[in-house]
């Protein structure tokens, strides 16, 4: 338990991307000039996906999970915040078994997605892929990390990606949660 604490505190706000790729530089700036974690700080808001584990390409988005008790609250509050970005768009998500919505504009040409429930943030399936993801990354090195990028410039998601290169079957996504 202590080691998923100490994992979730790297992770915690933005402050670790001041320190890292060109694009997580860039992305801190962004969120930070645009004070887009201050306006989310009621929804306790965690970047997750490729960007914080330095396996993005370089059209990735932001990927931005958010939690919620209130929806029309959520909702209400981001459309006040981002409602006048460019592509702005609020959608329940078709992924999700568990309901969800989506989020989407742009900001000083970068997308971001946010994605939304009643889940608290760090128990979301994003945040839990990512994390699982990015041990797998320090456990295997540099070559592993080269060959997930391989297979995502191919045009594979991370999560089969990661499976096809641990030899893990059926759904990629179940998959890497049970090397939780």
């Amino acid at each position: 338990m202590i080691r998923k604490r100490i994992l979730d505190m790297i992770f915690e706000g933005m402050e670790y991307l001041k320190n890292g790729t060109a694009k997580q530089l860039r992305v801190h700036q962004v969120l930070s000039t645009n004070g887009i974690f201050d306006k989310l700080d009621a929804f306790d808001p965690v970047v997750v996906g490729t960007i914080p584990i330095g396996i993005d390409l370089p059209d990735s988005d932001i990927d931005i999970c958010c939690s919620f008790e209130d929806e029309e609250s959520f909702v209400n509050s981001v459309t006040s915040c981002f409602g006048d970005q460019q592509g702005f768009s609020i959608r329940p998500s078709r992924k999700s078994k568990d309901h969800a919505l989506v989020v989407r504009f742009m900001i000083a040409d970068l997308d971001f997605e946010i994605f939304a429930q009643r889940v608290p943030t760090r128990q979301q399936l994003a945040y839990r892929h990512m994390i699982v993801e990015y041990k797998l990354l320090k456990e295997k090195g540099a070559v592993f990390r080269e060959q997930v990028l391989d297979l995502k410039r191919e045009g594979l998601k991370t999560e089969p990606a990661f499976a096809i290169l641990l030899g893990l079957a059926g759904d990629p996504y179940t998959a890497l949660l049970s090397l939780e």
